[in-house]
């Protein structure tokens, strides 16, 4: 028999239901729908069908710090995101994140890059950023979205391949700038030595020359 991998691969969106993650009760989670306590991990379940199924995971507000929000909130979006991170690992689901507020300031930037990359977040754990979204304020602030893409690039894996292959170019540049070097210093070497020996058979050049040059020479007596 043959078996055909699905042509669509099934993915899941949670929502970043961050108010009163710091209490015991997580009221807002469960007045949502995600049964997650401080004594009982409510997202598990959800991941580990994903993992059964080979289901991708997205999850929100990946731009967010807790020192953000009011502290009568007791909110704590990186507290939340830090335990999606940890369930999809445990389970080996792919996380893909996305912003939940469209901004475009240097702290939501360094927040979106430290998720994917930084202290709070293993390397390599996000494995795709949907950043949203296209429209006006996008285009309003375009060089910053543009130099937030180029540092995303740059702290992912091309980065270092390019500077691998820079590093390989350099190195066979160096290469052959010491070889041509190597190759004068041997033509040198070479017509100093051709030097020394025209030097070595003048006297019997300029004997063989007198020779001829003489009018009895070869004449028999």
């Amino acid at each position: 028999m043959y078996e055909f991998k699905p042509a669509v691969q099934l993915g899941a969106k949670l929502a970043g239901v961050h108010w009163w993650f710091k209490s015991r009760a997580h009221a807002a989670e469960l007045t949502a729908g995600y049964y997650n306590t401080r004594d009982r991990d409510g997202y598990a379940p959800i991941i580990q069908v994903l993992a059964e199924f080979n289901g991708r995971l997205s999850f929100t507000c990946v731009e967010m710090r807790d020192c953000e929000h009011p502290p009568e909130g007791r909110c704590s979006p990186q507290g939340l995101l830090q335990q999606v991170l940890e369930c999809a690992e445990r389970y080996g689901v792919p996380l893909a994140g996305e912003n939940a507020l469209q901004r475009y300031d240097e702290h939501a930037f360094d927040r979106i890059a430290e998720s994917a990359f930084g202290r709070t977040a293993r390397s390599g754990r996000l494995e795709q950023l949907t950043f949203l979204r296209m429209g006006d304020l996008m285009f309003d602030n375009w060089e910053a979205f543009c130099s937030f893409l180029k540092r995303m690039r740059g702290n992912s894996g091309d980065e270092a391949a390019e500077q691998q292959l820079a590093q390989q170019q350099w190195l066979q540049h160096s290469h052959q700038h010491q070889l041509a070097g190597l190759q004068q210093q041997q033509q040198h070497y070479a017509l100093a030595a051709n030097s020394v020996n025209l030097q070595q058979q003048l006297p019997s050049m300029q004997q063989h020359e007198q020779q001829l040059s003489d009018p009895g020479h070869g004449v028999m007596q």
